[in-house]
């Protein structure tokens, strides 16, 4: 599914993935009585770029999409929005797989890809 603006744009199909922000824990405090209360949830998300491992983020899980295009866009791995097709967040598997047009698959250094 694309989404095109009013100039025809094609922007990118994100997930809408979303996870709980905050988990509960069993606490003890300073008198030993029991009690639980809400903890952030941070997660780690794995990202890979046409299959190919690139990073793995923190992330407390509102809006991971994001999250990773802003990743892309501020190590300069993508000059625009439009260089990616998809954005697709699993938290079965704590991933996320992002497909990129074919022009951003041609200009994409492999060795910034596996950290190598």
């Amino acid at each position: 599914m694309l989404a095109y603006t009013a100039n025809m744009v094609v922007l990118p199909h994100l997930s809408q993935a979303h996870a709980p922000l905050t988990q509960e824990v069993l606490v003890v405090n300073e008198k030993g009585e029991r009690s639980s209360m809400q903890i952030p949830a941070e997660r780690d998300l794995t990202v890979y770029v046409d299959k190919r491992e690139l990073v793995t983020l923190m992330t407390l899980g509102a809006h991971p999409e994001l999250l990773v295009l802003g990743y892309l866009r501020n190590q300069r791995l993508v000059t625009s929005v439009t260089d990616i097709e998809s954005i697709t967040v699993d938290w079965c598997s704590v991933t996320c797989s992002i497909n990129a047009w074919l022009k951003l698959r041609n200009t994409l250094n492999p060795s910034r890809l596996t950290g190598k």
